[in-house]
């Protein structure tokens, strides 16, 4: 309960109250431009961030691939270099 709520003193005139609000906050909340201002921040990273993770997924993935057939020539030592360990 938030403090300085006001208790109502019919739940039947609360809850009815509440139902009404609820269309209008789904459609401020999930139409598209909703949607896009509750996402504004994490939209932007995302955009910046999305090539650079699809440049270094190729080269994670042969890192972990030497270390692997490292692994099983039976050269631990050097299969366990940083960011190829598993």
């Amino acid at each position: 309960m938030q403090r300085g709520a006001i208790q109502p003193s019919d739940p039947k005139y609360y809850f009815a109250e509440a139902r009404a609000r609820v269309d209008g906050h789904v459609a401020s909340t999930f139409s598209l431009a909703g949607s896009a201002r509750l996402h504004r921040r994490a939209l932007g990273l995302d955009i910046l961030c999305a090539p650079l993770n699809v440049v270094l997924a190729p080269l994670h993935a042969l890192l972990r691939l030497i270390a692997f057939l490292l692994g099983v020539v039976r050269l631990r030592r050097a299969s366990g270099f940083p960011g190829a360990s598993t």
